[in-house]
């Protein structure tokens, strides 16, 4: 059985309360470096219990190696998966009072005016 639970700040308060889950799973977990933010990711990499498994994901990880070991040496054994292929096309627009419109060209080369 796996369980994922998603936290907010109070979560580790307690470890009773995940007594019962397998995997706790991070999305965005960039968010470490926010400073209003990521008090939250740390405090659940560092206090979960090592038989947790984390999955951390993001796409914007400008320092993914650094990352994986800083996770590895306060939760233990990690593996850090990259992949460049994006499942979901990543696409810009921008907003004008009542549409939203491409934010570049069709050949993505000029910003649309």
């Amino acid at each position: 059985m796996i369980s994922v639970y998603f936290s907010s700040i109070g979560m580790i308060s307690s470890a009773s309360r995940l007594f019962q889950v397998d995997v706790i799973v991070l999305d965005e977990v960039h968010y470490l470096s926010d400073i209003s933010r990521g008090t939250v990711w740390e405090e659940i990499v560092i206090y979960s219990p090592k038989e947790v498994q984390l999955i951390c994901l993001s796409a914007t990880v400008a320092n993914p190696d650094e990352l994986a070991g800083w996770i590895e040496q306060v939760h233990g054994k990690t593996e850090l998966v990259t992949s460049t292929k994006r499942p979901v096309p990543l696409t810009w627009h921008f907003s004008l009072k009542n549409s939203l419109l491409p934010l570049f060209d069709e050949k993505g080369k000029k910003m649309n005016r």
